[in-house]
């Protein structure tokens, strides 16, 4: 059957469209909403809306547990790591467990809903294929809660910041003692403080002073009454600091590029579960649409389409 082009109008379709476009918090959503078009076939229309009533039954049922979580939008940086040799950088894998671990929670409730009552859910969630279990248990083998690797990502990461904490550690307290002879001394004041310059630990000297103290001036204060100096005495450990954070960077760097390549190869499906968990997100919001629509409305759907566009026609 033939429609006019603006049979969408003409049915008022393309206000529901606009409608649950304004209710999705997610770019993806949105984007997913604006691509929905109208469907004429009634066994099309019919599992549609026996599917949207099975969630909002789901969502209603006190027994059950809704899992909630964050959809990041993710196209770009994964289209990104395609290309051997980079990476997702801490946040971005931070965003990228989160999305896994509300998709791999969604896949869990569905399955275990009960066959009889919610099969188009259930049916939904084998549209999978694969599990989610093994790439988020390796992230949060990765990943703290604040989103950084932890210590134990790696052996050498674990030593790297070992040595660094008791090297900055070291290097804090020949600072202290040192700020503490030149207060006796009369050369800094007492409310002094050591504070960071180029990432290293420095003492607020007057002008007058900075030969007695000794070491490198990093920085002067605007009004050119301070300088601020790195104490001869620690200028080596501080350059030890240095060469030790920049292990530690590269060995983040490498973790990252391994994780990497090990995304790479299950780049495509993992790609599918986020897109699949937003459509689930968005589930929930036609729900709205539903509690406040007559039951009767969606068993005559297909009668109410066919005998709009004939009269578009």
């Amino acid at each position: 059957m033939n429609y006019p082009e603006n049979i969408e109008q003409k049915i008022d379709f393309t206000l529901i469209r606009e409608w649950v476009i304004r209710e999705c918090d997610s770019p993806l959503g949105q984007e997913r909403c604006a691509d929905m078009t109208y469907l004429t076939d009634a066994n099309a229309i019919a599992e549609r809306v026996q599917q949207t009533w099975q969630m909002q039954q789901a969502l209603t049922d006190a027994t059950l547990s809704f899992p909630h979580g964050d959809i990041f939008d993710l196209r770009e940086q994964l289209q990104r790591i395609r290309i051997e040799g980079l990476y997702l950088d801490e946040p971005e894998l931070f965003s990228l467990q989160k999305c896994l671990l509300f998709a791999r929670d969604m896949q869990a409730f569905l399955k275990s809903l009960e066959p009889a009552r919610y099969a188009l859910l259930i049916n939904m969630s084998n549209m999978l294929g694969i599990s989610l279990t093994p790439i988020t248990t390796q992230l949060e083998r990765l990943l703290d809660r604040y989103g950084e690797l932890r210590d134990n990502a790696s052996p050498e990461l674990a030593r790297l910041r070992q040595e660094l904490r008791k090297a900055e550690g070291t290097v804090a307290r020949a600072i202290d003692r040192i700020l503490r002879q030149a207060q006796a001394d009369g050369l800094i004041d007492k409310d002094a403080a050591p504070t960071l310059r180029e990432g290293r630990l420095v003492l607020p000297v007057a002008p007058a002073y900075k030969r007695k103290i000794g070491g490198i001036v990093h920085d002067e204060s605007a009004s050119g009454k301070t300088v601020y100096i790195e104490p001869q005495q620690v200028i080596e450990a501080n350059n030890h600091i240095r060469e030790l954070e920049g292990a530690e960077r590269r060995e983040r760097i490498r973790i990252l590029i391994a994780f990497a390549n090990e995304l790479r190869s299950s780049l495509l499906p993992m790609s599918y579960d986020r897109y699949w968990a937003i459509c689930c997100k968005c589930s929930t919001l036609w729900q709205r649409w539903i509690l406040c629509a007559p039951r009767h409305v969606w068993d005559c759907s297909s009668a109410a389409l066919r005998r709009n566009s004939s009269n578009a026609r």
